[in-house]
């Protein structure tokens, strides 16, 4: 009986059922808001130890994860999320192990290691192999987990959580982007609950990476990934909406009133160096007492030198007024009433 007993692709199922096998183009990295500015700030994915109920758990082997999965209620791995072409993990130069199917997860998580030769000590893996903890799988054959067609193409079963684990960190170069995915209500894989876990939705992280990106000095990684032509503007939109609407428009104590930009560049210069740190106390009383409109006309700036004066269209200037004169005037009539 193979190792993967229950989960092949059988060439009957694949011909008649092409639905059932959705193909690998991408996989992603998932990561909660301080481990995401980790990996932002050190360039790669780190390799750690594998430290869940994994037949791997006490082999001692750091290894990255990735998977091609996508989840519509949110994840429990974190907000945000680093895509990477399949194509870099599986190239002819690549081999490929079964380990486990997680039958406790719902749905089955089937989990692989996938590696060139010279990543894992060759007398390591054998022994591996041996003690049945590794499981060869040919691709190319019907009856695996996974199939590689005669094109290139690669298929997984639907209904399936796929895992792979690289033993190796992955550099930010061979991203593709970055993208802000809500965190799931229930489930949390760094906290025991989700409300020890303040990533409740994507907006917090989007709020301190696009800080990160907008300050002086930041990775030039990071301004590739969040420069994607492909839904710039949405992301720039949604950082605008919630730091304003959300975050600083209803805790604001100043009059609207404009006031010069270099009165206070330093201040603002060091208040979103912070955000973007992860910090928000301290930030926040600092951009309490700057009018939101020179807050806005620094923004502007900002964004424009690192990004591009125009957004797909897409008028910063004119959006963020719009953001601050609409407060105020529904605070008009809050106070009135």
């Amino acid at each position: 009986m193979r190792a993967w007993s229950g989960y092949e692709i059988s060439r009957a199922d694949f011909e008649e059922h092409p639905r059932w096998f959705p193909g690998i183009n991408e996989v992603t990295h998932v990561a909660h808001q301080s481990d995401a500015c980790s990996i932002i700030k050190d360039e790669s994915v780190r390799s750690g130890l594998v430290w869940d109920d994994s037949k791997l758990r006490a082999e001692r082997l750091n290894v990255a994860w990735v998977s091609p999965n996508y989840w519509h209620p949110g994840f429990m791995y974190g907000t945000v999320s680093f895509h990477f072409p399949w194509s870099l993990f599986a190239t002819k130069k690549h081999e490929l192990y079964w380990i486990e199917a997680m039958t406790s997860y719902k749905p089955h998580a089937l989990r692989f290691l996938i590696c060139e030769p010279d990543e894992i000590d060759e007398e390591h893996r054998n022994n591996l192999v041996k003690r049945k903890l590794l499981s060869p799988v040919d691709p190319t054959r019907f009856g695996a987990p996974l199939y590689l067609d005669k094109d290139g193409n690669w298929f997984r079963i639907n209904g399936f959580t796929y895992e792979f684990m690289v033993p190796r960190q992955l550099s930010l170069s061979g991203c593709n982007a970055i993208s802000f995915e809500n965190h799931h209500r229930k489930y949390c894989n760094k906290f025991s609950s989700t409300a020890q876990c303040n990533e409740s939705d994507k907006h917090l992280s989007i709020l301190q990476i696009v800080s990160l990106a907008i300050s002086a000095g930041r990775s030039n990684q990071l301004h590739r990934l969040l420069n994607i032509d492909d839904g710039k503007a949405d992301l720039f939109r949604d950082f605008l909406d919630y730091f304003f609407e959300k975050w600083l428009l209803p805790k604001i104590t100043v009059p609207a009133e404009r006031e010069p930009l270099a009165k206070h560049r330093d201040v603002l210069d060091l208040a979103f160096l912070a955000l973007g740190e992860g910090y928000v106390t301290t930030p926040l009383r600092a951009l309490q007492k700057i009018s939101p409109y020179t807050i806005a006309e620094y923004l502007q700036v900002r964004i424009s030198k690192r990004f591009g004066d125009v957004l797909d269209g897409f008028e910063i200037e004119e959006h963020m007024a719009s953001l601050i004169e609409n407060y105020y005037r529904r605070l008009k009539v809050k106070r009135r009433g």
